[in-house]
């Protein structure tokens, strides 16, 4: 995708539980990523050959807003449907446990 000056990339990230694996677009806002074909759960697997996989929400987000102007190189993966259902189980679990663990200890 190419960053203009002074611009983000045109979408929003998952953080938190609701990010399991690699960072998911939450949103497609403008350009470039409506140029770029973006969508809601792709995965960035990289940018600029960073592998994305362990970065925290804090790091990708810095990462991304100071990008260089210019073409920044993204890999993307398109989850399957499938894919999609069993990250959202799986959060819809975490958060139950985490739920669980915090009304144990509440009198």
């Amino acid at each position: 995708m190419n960053k203009e000056k002074d611009s983000g990339f045109g979408f929003t990230l998952s953080a938190g539980s609701t990010s399991i694996g690699y960072p998911h677009i939450r949103s497609v806002l403008r350009e470039p990523a409506l140029s770029a074909g973006l969508k809601h759960w792709d995965r960035i697997l990289s940018i600029a050959d960073f592998d994305c996989q362990t970065i925290t929400h804090r790091d990708l987000v810095a990462r991304l807003r100071y990008s260089p102007t210019g073409p920044v190189p993204f890999v993307i993966y398109r989850p399957r449907i499938d894919e999609i259902v069993h990250a959202k189980e799986k959060c819809r679990q975490l958060q139950n446990a985490s739920h669980a663990s915090m009304s144990v200890g509440v009198s």
